[in-house]
């Protein structure tokens, strides 16, 4: 492993970076409280447009270019509505298969953070998925 770059080294191991792994926490658990699983202490509220499901979180008002903007909740909401509509929708089951679903998606999404001087190799403006989902990789 030692000759693999960090890349290299979570592929192999087929391991998530930090980033994905929060961000996969922040997917999972905005499911649940959409899904009642955990209480919605965010005030998500789900929004569906024919098959197509969104949220939005009542509590906090949206401001661009401030710290609001950047809450745990605003992040939250952007990540779900940036899910495909199959994944966004899918409601009524358990929470290993959300996440089953869910895994077999990100593992789609290049996970290629910024670190050590691998960033010249990243196509995106970050790690996020919100930024990678750009670059999905073929099945």
């Amino acid at each position: 492993m030692e000759k693999l770059d960090y890349h290299e080294r979570l592929r192999k191991l087929n391991l998530y970076s930090l980033e994905r792994r929060r961000e996969r926490f922040m997917l999972i658990n905005a499911w649940q409280q959409l899904e009642g699983v955990k209480e919605n202490i965010l005030c998500f509220k789900e929004i569906w447009a024919g098959r197509h499901r969104t949220i939005k979180s009542i509590k906090v008002p949206m401001h661009k270019n401030n710290i609001i903007h950047y809450s745990p909740a605003r992040k939250m909401e952007r990540l779900f509505n940036i899910l495909p509509t199959h994944l966004r929708s899918i409601t009524g089951v358990k929470t290993e298969t959300f996440k089953k679903q869910l895994d077999k998606w990100l593992t789609r999404v290049p996970d290629t953070p910024r670190i050590d001087g691998y960033g010249v190799t990243v196509a995106a403006e970050s790690n996020s998925v919100l930024h990678q989902k750009h670059f999905i990789l073929k099945e």
